[in-house]
């Protein structure tokens, strides 16, 4: 998918099934730091602690007939750092989704959070969001233990 073809626009509180549906998917699970499965008023709660929230930045991806697509998620750190997180709908997986929402919400980050540098932290398993993180300008840093698991520390200034 080209640049051109993918949005990023703020999530709402009408986002939030889509939202539980990509993070409950059982490969998104496997692939995330908390393997549970998040219930409804738990996921709620999170929701809208996170829209409210100004250190973050919730995107949903869209494609150009505005079907949303998965989601970007971006905290603000010490540093001028954020920490990034990615979701793709599993439809859509592995068409570069991924690859091109990073790119542009490098952009929005840059200048709504002030954000330099982008972080993220991926079980080394993870092939595919390793490769997407790389391949959107993302270098690896160094192993690092995040919530006691081992993970790939990339990074990219932007």
């Amino acid at each position: 998918m080209s640049n051109a073809d993918l949005r990023l626009r703020p999530a709402r509180w009408e986002d939030g099934e889509n939202l539980r549906r990509w993070r409950n998917d059982p490969v998104t699970r496997r692939n995330s730091l908390n393997t549970g499965k998040i219930g409804l008023r738990e996921h709620g709660a999170w929701l809208e602690k996170t829209l409210a929230d100004k250190t973050s930045r919730l995107y949903i991806m869209e494609d150009s007939r505005r079907r949303p697509l998965g989601q970007v998620r971006v905290t603000s750190a010490a540093g001028r750092v954020g920490n990034v997180h990615l979701v793709v709908d599993p439809e859509v997986r592995g068409r570069g989704v991924g690859r091109e929402a990073l790119k542009i919400a490098a952009s929005l980050v840059r200048r709504d959070l002030k954000v330099r540098t982008l972080v993220a932290h991926i079980k080394p398993e993870n092939v595919p969001s390793v490769v997407a993180f790389l391949k959107a300008g993302f270098v690896f840093q160094r192993l690092e233990r995040v919530k006691g698991r081992l993970c790939y520390r990339l990074a990219i200034p932007i």
